[in-house]
């Protein structure tokens, strides 16, 4: 049986690096008040303990990576000490910024070095850092991605061809129950009061109900259905930004001619205007 076979976990922890107008670049956590680093540590630990869990119950081997700094450092060294089989630290010197996305070239390297089942991101939303890292590194890695709030588990089932894991996702007030082949990335996120932690859920979910109307309407003679628009959450998401961008500009832009920072300014925009957050800024 499949549930028998340990499933390789890969957690990492944060190595997006975004390059910005005027050449100048923004390394997620760098810019962080302190507050802030440690609401981010708690996410990345949480993260790991969600691993950690799954590897005690399945005995599965669970790797955690991070693209360094020194909190990085302590928390490779706690993760270790909570029983993960490996930790990596990759230097933050090796960003590809030519990449979609722009992915440190060394971590990508490892990934795909180490192998694995499941890749573990965590998200975080709050007082002006923003990230789609799951969906960007589902991206990179053409995987599957789903995001869920805070239960992750192995499903038990006979067929080594169709292994799954399922979790709990959240759209507003309902949860629902999701699973995936693997390998896939799961994007982890917990929940706080409102107005200080948005899920990606929560912005998936508003992105979902944004796109079933946008369906139904036509833009610059163009529907959904276009053979340029992906069936993918966050390809989806830019396109929408993108084709509300060109509605301003009166010319049309698509997801290759739009930046990930224009788009992500313009889903923000939109998620403020229906008070799902009060205010993200880049």
């Amino acid at each position: 049986m499949y549930s028998n076979k340990a499933v390789k976990i890969i957690v990492c922890l944060n190595f997006l690096t975004y390059k910005l107008d005027g050449g100048r670049r923004l390394i997620e956590d760098r810019r962080a008040r302190d507050d802030d680093q440690t609401h981010l540590d708690n996410e990345k630990k949480a993260v790991i303990e969600q691993a950690i869990d799954l590897k005690n119950q399945e005995n599965d081997m669970v790797t955690v990576i991070a693209a360094g700094c020194d909190t990085d450092r302590v928390l490779l060294r706690e993760a270790l000490a909570m029983g993960c089989d490996r930790a990596w630290l990759i230097a933050r010197n090796s960003p590809d910024v030519s990449q979609k996305p722009p992915v440190s070239v060394d971590m990508e390297k490892l990934i795909r070095l180490n192998g694995y089942d499941v890749i573990l991101t965590g998200y975080r939303m709050k007082s002006g850092l923003f990230s789609f890292l799951g969906a960007e590194l589902a991206e990179l890695l053409s995987l599957g991605q789903m995001s869920c709030a805070s239960k992750l588990e192995r499903k038990n089932i006979c067929s080594k061809e169709n292994p799954l894991v399922i979790t709990d996702i959240r759209y507003g007030n309902e949860f629902l129950q999701m699973e995936s082949t693997l390998p896939c990335v799961v994007t982890l996120a917990n929940y706080a009061s409102k107005n200080e932690i948005v899920s990606v859920a929560e912005i998936l979910g508003s992105l979902k109900k944004e796109l079933m109307i946008w369906k139904d309407k036509e833009l610059d003679g163009l529907k959904a259905g276009d053979g340029r628009v992906q069936e993918n959450y966050f390809s989806d998401a830019i396109t929408i930004a993108a084709l509300q961008k060109s509605e301003k500009r009166k010319d049309c832009a698509f997801y290759d001619e739009i930046s990930v920072e224009e788009a992500v300014e313009v889903i923000i925009e939109n998620l403020c205007q229906q008070n799902i957050i009060e205010g993200i800024c880049l």
